[in-house]
């Protein structure tokens, strides 16, 4: 009898009924063997293939699950080919048993098809114990058969039922990371003729498997005992696409561990963790205590001393390697791809610090004999799914030295350049990643070439020159999916090239651009995609794509980006952001005899060695020519930086500038050899003024240095959008730190100081005499184009940037960003003030209903830039879609600029100014004295602006009005507002033509179940179904909290229930007479007017009635 028969008598089990609550383990002595023994083996059951997989392994883990099964058919035979042995039989290495009759079951005994031996693959199909072996291949709640397949003596067997049901604990998890057996032969070197792999696979390689490290939801109010004995604080967890999960590992913004911020993010338990953010939600617990540090799978370049052409898995590296958007290119999970990805497979020694050992070239990939420098292929666009082995992205791209001629790329048009690829050096290819500007007159001779030689001799003369051909590979920008901007779509996603190009850009594609429709929904909308329109196959596949809730429930919180990891997750994530801290700079000043001794530096010779008489009278900054991670003002740089194509990309006006585009501001070491900056180890918040005063403010924003900060320094992650920057300390404290009582740091002022609020002012940018403005995108999170200087200073310095925001004209820009939607204009110049033939908005008339007009009787407030998309347009066709739409447009449109109704058009004015004043001539009284303010008082949900001077002494200055109607814009208090008719009818004019300048074109609102809210912003918990929603609620992420597709999906996420058979009162105005009632309002109240609906009669009363009762 065989080696394998002989392992087959001694294998025992049985299966045993168990509880469907836990995991348990049933034992019995009988023995019973499924299958028959033969001469020749074990012969094949009726059915080879698994009774069941797990339905969410890889797709192409399952079809190589399935196809070592069937080859098991023929056991003999695939013994002698894999020649596994029992020796080989692991206790902690368990895998499916590939046995023909043994079905749902895991074992230790080895025989494995060699097909398994991927190390790739290994997370999904070799784990550390039973348990995990039973869920990473057959799922939870399922019967697992255990099979124990080493030793000599008759085992106790053991069936196990493995559920989702909540425990106490969370299951066991693997103590090390999971090891595949290892390959029966040696690896293979390919031919040195043949493309050398050198880059990653199509997508990130697969470092963990989730099915392998099982978690048991622990619902809130569970005492978990989870992490007891570890010191280890618990956290939301930041991994991509885990969802409602807390757990304690050390993947979180060092921000958070800060003192003010701590007691928010970090917890002492689980359950604390669990209660914060996902109170009587099923909350998932990962408890890390006690898992293997994966350091060890952390390969990189060696830093040490001497190291050449060496990988090691040391913590001696730069700790930017480890930051969003670098990690995937300088941390390896092995170090033969180390080795590949580096030195072309060709490492001269590998150290391995976790075994002692230098193992010199053991690991790395030994050529059969002497071969030129294998090609660095581009790295690819992600895919859906995963590849089983590494793609070359090269056809024949073998390294051809500089003078022999080429073939690549015949028959291909594409122009050569120097490859813009972090990691490929002394490389030229002819892919589509380079600079636009590489493409202007004037310089398409210096950058692109007609032949792979050209570049490689211009670039690289006398050097190896690698030459990367991407003629004939696929386009994968059908897997690029983004949110769409075609007009008129909310909630959708679009693999569309319809999109901004600044987009793709370093530090934003990320963000922006996702591999699959399924992340594009999930990272916008929270999983619930109005529609997904793929132009690559021309289909508007609505919501087939987007993941829908099992049940209605609140939406979970949305944390802030995690640093990027190693390890890649399955699934996508809901709406991240966030970057690492950068590092203070460290300014050295070589102008010694000028600084005081506490804060003067000594420099290297080197850094002087220009003499004083040859210094610029402009000393620009720029990337260090003799240090490392630095830049300096030395005027010794190559004259070719002072052309007009490299000065935009080389030379800036602060040293801030020059750290953000080449060093990411991380350790950026500032050389100043002009004296221009103090010298100083201070974080950015306290830095000199001179260095910052050219940088152009771009407004206020939380610090990412101090803790319950806000400042108005361009020191700021170039990935955060424009909503997180404010116009003044006010708004940022409140928005981001609901309080008013945050430091703030002034960095635009002539002195740095952090002070709280009541020591802000706000600064409007200056008028430039000439007004000769370029205009862009608002900084302030409005959707509006402005002409002002408030925007980030690499717009201005950097010419690709600058071609891409900075437009000639208000039109220009709004089309560019905004495409046909609304799009405000705000100039900063005076001459360039805004047409007020051009402001249409609601008629605010008596007898106005339904009707749009450009008259200027309207709160001041709608002109405020938070509320004027909201209220005002520029054509009276866009006025009446937005307010009127849904009931059939507008009734009339009066036009005040139209010269034959000049004269009506007086009466009006005349007549609305009069009422208006007799309105609020008993609130616009002229201060009693000088200290007298428009300030609000009251608790927060009920605030009234009152004037007067009785204000706290410590109030904020910031809420500090000069008029009632910025006290009520800002504070939306519900008493300011009054509806009553005016003091007698008033003429129309007649409706004339439609006018002749350009307006936009009218933009219809998908129809949506929305929830209602009051004037004062409080939610009625009732929604509606029209098109008659807000702006704010289609914008960016807020799509998927307030935008539904069913009232069930609605009421689900704003209950709904609470008011649903309650009384809704409403203000009726009869013969001039206001009263509060508490019937079913008009319809069109409710679809176009919802702020008139209140939940109590009071309410009703103080906002409709000038006594402020009914």
């Amino acid at each position: 009898m065989d080696q394998f028969s002989t392992l087959l008598n001694r294998r025992r089990y049985k299966q045993v009924a168990l509880s469907a609550a836990s995991l348990v383990f049933g034992t019995c002595g009988v023995a019973l063997l499924r299958g028959s023994i033969g001469g020749n083996g074990v012969s094949a059951s009726s059915s080879s293939l698994p009774q069941r997989l797990n339905p969410d392994l890889p797709a192409d883990v399952q079809a190589l699950i399935k196809d070592g099964r069937i080859a098991s058919n023929m056991l003999p035979r695939l013994g002698k080919q894999s020649q596994r042995s029992l020796s080989e039989c692991s206790p902690t290495v368990w895998h499916m048993s590939v046995q023909p009759d043994e079905h749902d079951t895991c074992t230790n005994s080895g025989v494995v098809p060699d097909s398994w031996n991927i190390p790739a693959m290994a997370p999904y199909l070799f784990f550390d114990d039973p348990e995990s072996c039973c869920i990473g291949y057959f799922g939870a709640g399922y019967t697992c058969n255990i099979v124990e397949g080493c030793g000599d003596n008759d085992m106790e067997e053991k069936s196990a039922v493995i559920t989702r049901s909540p425990t106490p604990k969370s299951s066991p998890r693997p103590s090390k990371k999971p090891v595949s057996p290892p390959p029966s032969v040696s690896p293979v070197t390919s031919d040195p003729s043949e493309s050398q792999v050198t880059s990653p696979p199509s997508t990130s390689p697969i470092t963990s498997a989730p099915f392998a490290n099982p978690v048991t939801p622990a619902p809130v109010g569970v005492d978990s005992t989870q992490g007891e004995g570890c010191d280890k604080l618990w956290h939301i967890s930041t991994q991509t696409g885990a969802t409602y999960t807390c757990t304690n590992d050390a993947e979180f913004p060092d921000a958070w561990s800060q003192d003010g911020m701590k007691a928010n993010f970090l917890f002492a338990t689980a359950d604390e963790c669990c209660q914060r953010y996902f109170s009587g939600q099923e909350c998932i617990q990962v408890d890390t205590c006690g898992l293997k540090d994966n350091s060890c799978h952390e390969w990189h370049i060696s830093t040490a001393a001497g190291d050449a052409g060496v990988c090691s898995n040391s913590k001696d590296y730069p700790s930017v390697w480890k930051s969003q958007g670098m990690a995937e290119n300088y941390i390896l999970p092995s170090s033969v791809e180390c080795c590949s990805r580096f030195f072309g497979g060709e490492c001269s020694s590998v150290v391995d610090v976790c075994s002692g050992d230098d193992v010199g070239g053991a690991s790395t990939f030994a050529p059969s004999r002497a071969r030129t420098r294998a090609p660095i292929t581009p790295n690819p666009t992600r895919t859906s799914k995963p590849s089983q082995s590494p793609t070359t992205a090269v056809t024949g791209a073998t390294s051809a030295p500089v003078g022999v001629d080429s073939t690549q790329g015949e028959g291909c048009d594409k122009l050569w350049h120097i490859s813009t690829q972090t990691g490929a050096t002394y490389t030229c290819t002819n892919d589509a990643e380079f600079p636009d500007v590489w493409s202007r007159d004037g310089m398409k001779a210096n950058f692109l070439f007609a032949t792979a030689d050209e570049c490689c001799q211009r670039y690289f003369s006398g050097q190896e020159c690698i030459q990367v051909d991407t003629c004939g590979l696929k386009d994968n920008s059908c897997h690029e999916w983004h949110i769409s901007t075609a007009a008129g779509d909310a909630g959708v996603c679009s693999n569309s090239k319809d999109y901004p190009s600044v987009w793709k850009s370093q530090g934003m594609a990320e963000n922006y651009i996702l591999p699959s429709s399924v992340e594009c929904c999930s990272r916008f909308f929270g999983g619930e995609c109005s529609s997904v329109v793929d132009v690559c196959s021309g289909d508007d596949v609505g919501g087939a794509s987007t993941i829908a809730p099992s049940r209605a429930r609140t939406r979970a919180p949305i944390t802030p980006n995690p640093t990027r990891t190693s390890k890649p997750s399955q699934s996508p994530t809901i709406a991240v952001t966030g970057s690492p801290t950068a590092s203070p700079l460290r300014i050295t000043n070589t102008t010694v005899a000028t600084t005081t001794a506490a804060t003067s530096t000594s420099v290297d010779s080197t850094t002087t060695k220009v003499a004083e008489d040859s210094l610029l009278s402009e000393c620009a900054w720029h990337p260090s020519v003799d240090e490392a991670q630095a830049c300096s003002n030395d005027p010794a740089y190559p004259r070719e930086w002072d052309s007009e194509a490299l000065k935009g990309l080389m030379l800036f006006d602060t040293a801030k500038s020059c750290c953000m585009e080449f060093h990411k501001m991380s350790d950026c070491t500032v050389v100043d050899v002009c004296g221009t900056a103090t010298t100083t180890e201070s974080p950015p918040a306290t830095e000199d003024a001179a260095d910052s005063s050219g940088s152009g403010c771009v407004g206020y924003h939380p610090s990412i240095t101090q803790p319950q900060t806000c400042t108005n320094s361009d020191f700021f992650p170039a990935e955060w959008p424009y909503a997180m920057f404010k116009e003044d300390a006010a708004t940022c404290c409140l928005q981001f730190f609901k309080t008013a009582d945050c430091n703030v740091v002034e960095e635009c002022g002539e002195s740095s100081s952090s002070s709280d609020v009541s020591s802000t002012t706000s600064s409007p940018s200056s008028t430039d005499e000439s007004c000769d403005r370029k205009w862009h995108v608002s900084t302030t999170g409005e959707k509006a184009c402005v002409n002002d200087d408030i925007y980030p200073s690499a717009w201005k310095n950097n010419p690709i940037l600058s071609a891409e925001f900075l437009l000639d004209s208000p039109s220009d820009c709004c089309e560019r960003f905004f495409k046909d939607q609304q799009c405000a204009m705000i100039s900063s110049c005076e001459e360039d003030a805004i047409d007020p033939c051009t402001e249409w908005h609601v008629s605010t008339q008596a007898d106005g209903a339904k009707t749009c007009t450009n008259d200027d009787v309207y709160p001041s407030a709608w002109k405020s830039p938070s509320l004027r998309d909201k209220y005002i347009f520029y054509s009276p066709e866009a006025c009446c879609e937005n307010f009127f739409a849904s009931s059939g447009g507008c009734i009339e449109t009066i036009n005040m600029c139209e010269s034959s109704t000049a004269e009506v058009a007086t009466v009006v004015t005349t007549t609305s100014t009069e009422a208006s004043t007799t309105a609020t001539s008993s609130s616009t009284k002229a201060p009693p004295n000088a200290t007298s303010q428009w300030w609000p008082s009251g608790p927060p949900d009920a605030i009234t602006c009152t004037f007067s001077d009785d204000y706290p002494p410590a109030f904020p200055s910031a809420f500090l009005y000069e008029s009632r109607d910025a006290c009520c814009s800002n504070h939306q208090d519900a008493s300011c507002l009054t509806l009553k008719p005016s003091t007698s009818p008033t003429a129309k004019p007649t409706l004339r033509k439609l006018t002749d300048y350009p307006t936009l074109s009218p933009v219809v609102k998908v129809s949506k179940w929305y929830p209602l809210y009051d004037k004062a912003g409080a939610f009625l918990d009732k929604c509606v179904q029209n098109n008659q929603y807000p702006l704010w609620m289609e914008g960016g992420t807020n799509a998927g909290k307030y935008l539904f597709g069913s009232e069930e999906a609605c009421c689900g996420s704003h209950d709904c229930s609470v008011l649903q058979n309650e009384l809704v009162y409403w203000p009726d105005i009869t013969g001039g007479i206001i009263t509060c009632k508490s019937s079913a309002p008009p319809d069109w109240m409710v679809a176009e007017n919802p702020e008139m609906l209140f939940a109590s009669e009071s309410d009703c009363c103080s906002a409709f009635s000038e006594t402020g009762t009914c």
